[in-house]
């Protein structure tokens, strides 16, 4: 069966396996991913270990599909990517990998960004983003309450309809822009009269049942640590359409609010059921789900044109919450132990982290990141999930009713159906591209094949070309900077100096980045110029600045250096005399002298004796010595006959640079006839121009080498003694995800 028949066959079957195990019934699966590092705040020297997760969204399977995560350090400032890796993950979708900033990378806010290709289908804003600081400490808050408070107020779906109880969401901060807490916050008329009062949360959000009347304004009063101060709530709007909800089990009820729009359509999301359409001839229904929700359910109502008029988001509420059970305090530096009540280990991918209480900067959790932050947008800030977990259904439940849904665009989605997939995942390394066999590409080479042969482990991988001219190759993992070398081999099976033009990788753009919390220092701090005279000099003592280097060893490759080649450190130590010693001395090779016959002469007397001549045959690969497996010899890239290497096997050892047994696809680069492959001998002084290759060298993108992962049996507590919070981020084979938090405090 031909390549491109493989492929067609792949393609079809990854469909069907869409199918079988998709969402209905419009099938929206992705991949999500979760990022975590150590800490957040680095400077200029540290080394950036980034550690993840990557997850599939669909109902009981949350194993990924692609098997590779790009993963990328972002500048606000400069609006770039500084650095991308490429990572593999391992089969319950691990990775890991670092990042090391320059030198004179500019201080201030970064951002880490990791998506797959299949994740380049929906929307950017749906990628895992986690923000870090290089050079820079956030503004710590100092709880002090005064006059620059600041209050937002969201009515929950946007719009205020008057005459129904409605609600909305008031989110206190101070002047620094942390929440203020346990603060009490009062709902009135503007004539005075309290409608309701209410404490905000360890979030800083207070919310509000309420009723708005036509024609009425409302106001937000504040009082604490003598400071006074009202807010204005929106005003409500009589033409406004509002669609709310409510979910109990796999049973969704609906309602239209205020405007009810005569042609309309609804719509319901959630990553257990994929997308439906629900019958939108009446005002308030109800839909029995397939499979209870795992995740939000978002409730869309639109125009007859798929124009979004409002939607609503709601969390389904949890019988019963797995538990985190480990001593209250553990060893520094140790094995960690700790159980999970209600969830057996086999059944899920825990991802363990110890953030010091101390830390201003409080790192998102998995449960907030893949549930809430990749599929939606709010203009207040994610509530952090801590150990309260009912006073955190409230938080989140409030902030997702402020928040907006942005995987992906609702009118595509429905007219475009199942189609939507124009990246696949990624299961294999490849190399595409087409063949011109003239030199100004405008020729497509007919059929033929193409080798790929790795430099770095040497192997080689063929594929066959299309009549058009491309060719889809996998080759096996390499690391960034492996150097591959393509051949072109046309239909009658001969090398050929073809063009090899390859694909361009397309990277998504940077877009929008989430928006990075503004921590105003409160009072202004006096400039200081270092270098300059007058007040405020600071004088630097001189510092010695240790350079990075990057160490590299040598190959002690065995099988590399003992059977294939003989290098001039090699050459030296075994004192060689001539080069006959040194091929000689190869295992695998035998330099055998074979009488070639002279042309037979004219006349009748018989032909004189034959010269001797050396030839040297490989033994890999066959056990006889014939002509089929004597190796061409390539001196200082020029192919020498047997004539011309007659006094060569003299040559003083101490002349030869290197002997290299050549592979099959390495000796395509200067003759054909190497069926077994080709003698390479180089010497010092390079008498002769080499040919000029017949293939392309290429340095594709390969994959980062990965961080050593810890394993789940032997994850190591802090070296510091420190109270921490301990975060145990858990995915469930069925896709359920929980965040678990406990405070322990590290010892001797």
């Amino acid at each position: 069966m031909s390549v491109k028949k493989i492929h067609t066959l792949l393609f079809f079957c990854f469909f069907a396996y869409l199918h079988i195990v998709g969402q209905n019934p419009t099938d929206l699966r992705t991949e999500k991913i979760f990022l975590t590092t150590p800490q957040i705040h680095y400077t200029v020297d540290d080394t950036i270990k980034v550690r993840g997760l990557l997850t599939s969204i669909a109902h009981n399977h949350s194993t990924p599909y692609s098997r590779f995560v790009y993963v990328e350090l972002l500048s606000p400032e400069v609006d770039s990517v500084i650095a991308r890796n490429k990572v593999r993950v391992d089969r319950k979708g691990k990775f890991s990998t670092d990042f090391i900033p320059e030198p004179d990378a500019p201080k201030g806010a970064y951002f880490l960004r990791a998506y797959t290709r299949f994740m380049q289908n929906f929307s950017e804003t749906a990628f895992a983003f986690h923000y870090i600081a290089i050079g820079k400490t956030d503004v710590m808050d100092d709880g002090i309450i005064d006059e620059n408070v600041s209050c937002e107020i969201l009515p929950v779906g946007n719009e205020l309809i008057p005459g129904i109880p409605q609600q909305i969401v008031c989110a206190l901060n101070n002047h620094l822009g942390y929440p203020v807490k346990k603060q009490i916050l009062a709902l009135t008329e503007t004539n005075g009269d309290t409608i309701a009062t209410g404490t905000t949360s360890d979030a800083g959000l207070a919310i509000f049942n309420f009723i708005p009347m036509p024609g009425r304004n409302y106001i937000v009063k504040f009082s604490g640590m003598g400071v006074n101060k009202m807010f204005e709530v929106p005003a409500p709007n009589a033409d406004a359409s509002k669609i709310s909800a409510k979910l109990k089990g796999n049973r969704l009820y609906f309602n239209l609010e205020g405007k009810k729009p005569r042609k309309r359509h609804i719509f319901a999301f959630d990553n257990s059921n994929g997308l439906s359409e629900i019958d939108a001839t009446t005002d308030h229904g109800l839909i029995k789900l397939s499979n209870p929700p795992s995740g939000p359910v978002t409730v869309f109502l639109t125009d007859d044109t798929l124009g979004i008029l409002s939607q609503c988001s709601i969390i389904p509420r949890e019988a019963w919450y797995p538990s985190l059970k480990t001593r209250d305090s553990i060893n520094a530096h140790s094995n960690l132990n700790y159980t999970i009540e209600g969830i057996t280990v086999d059944s899920m991918t825990a991802l363990v982290r110890f953030v010091p209480v101390s830390s201003t900067a409080q790192p998102p959790t998995a449960e907030q990141a893949l549930l809430f932050s990749s599929d939606f947008q709010s203009p207040l800030p994610l509530p952090h999930i801590n150990g309260d977990r009912q006073q955190t259904a409230i938080d989140m439940q409030a902030w997702l009713g402020t928040a907006s849904f942005t995987r992906f665009n609702l009118a595509e989605a429905v007219r475009n159906n199942c189609d939507l997939y124009r990246f696949m995942p990624e299961f294999n390394l490849t190399i595409s591209g087409t063949i011109y066999d003239d030199k100004r590409a405008k020729h497509p080479m007919k059929h033929g094949q193409l080798v790929a042969y790795n430099g770095f482990d040497r192997s080689v991988t063929d594929t066959v070309v299309r009549k058009d001219g491309r060719f889809i190759v996998e080759v096996n993992d390499f690391e960034d900077g492996t150097e591959f070398f393509l051949q072109a081999i046309n239909s009658n099976e001969k090398t050929i100096n073809a063009i090899i033009e390859l694909d361009a990788i397309d990277y998504p753009q940077i877009g929008v980045l989430p928006q990075i919390p503004e921590r105003r220092h409160r009072l202004n701090e006096a400039d200081v110029t270092i270098g300059e005279s007058g007040k405020g000099v600071r004088e630097l003592p001189d510092i010695i600045v240790k350079a990075r280097a990057q160490k590299v060893d040598k190959s002690n490759d065995k099988q590399f250096y003992s059977t294939r080649m003989k290098d001039r450190d090699e050459i030296e130590r075994r004192g060689y005399l001539t080069l006959f010693d040194i091929v000689r001395d190869m295992p695998f090779l035998r330099i055998v002298a074979v009488e070639e016959e002279k042309e037979k002469e004219t006349s009748t007397t018989s032909s004189a004796p034959g010269k001797l001549y050396y030839k040297v045959f490989t033994t890999r690969g066959t056990s006889t010595l014939s002509g089929n497996n004597a190796l061409p010899v390539i001196v200082d890239g020029t192919v020498w006959d047997v004539e011309m290497c007659a006094s060569l096997w003299d040559t003083p050892a101490s002349e030869i640079e290197s002997v290299e047994q050549l592979s099959v696809a390495e000796s395509l680069l200067y003759s054909g006839k190497g069926l077994y492959g080709a003698l390479s001998i180089q010497t010092k002084s390079l008498s002769n121009k080499p040919r000029e290759s017949k293939g392309r060298r290429c340095w594709p993108e390969g994959i980062t080498p990965p961080l050593k992962p810890e394993t789940e049996k032997e994850i190591r507590t802090p070296k510091a003694k420190d109270n921490y919070n301990m975060m145990v981020d858990i995915i469930t084979k069925d896709g359920k995800i929980y965040s678990l938090s406990k405070q322990v405090t590290v010892t001797d």
